[in-house]
């Protein structure tokens, strides 16, 4: 996703600078949403490795 004026500011890039958005969602034992964060991270100090297991 593209950083706001806000985010820029915030992780010191530039507008509209690539962001890598992680969401995470924790439940209970009865599908109760119990946990909820959602992060952005400036691309360029982070490697990101993503593997689908089928």
């Amino acid at each position: 996703m593209l950083a706001t004026r806000e985010q820029a500011e915030l992780l010191q890039v530039a507008p509209n600078s690539l962001l890598l958005r992680v969401q995470s969602i924790s439940y209970a034992q009865n599908r109760a949403i119990v946990d909820f964060s959602e992060i952005y991270q400036n691309t360029s100090k982070y490697n990101v490795k993503h593997i689908t297991r089928r």
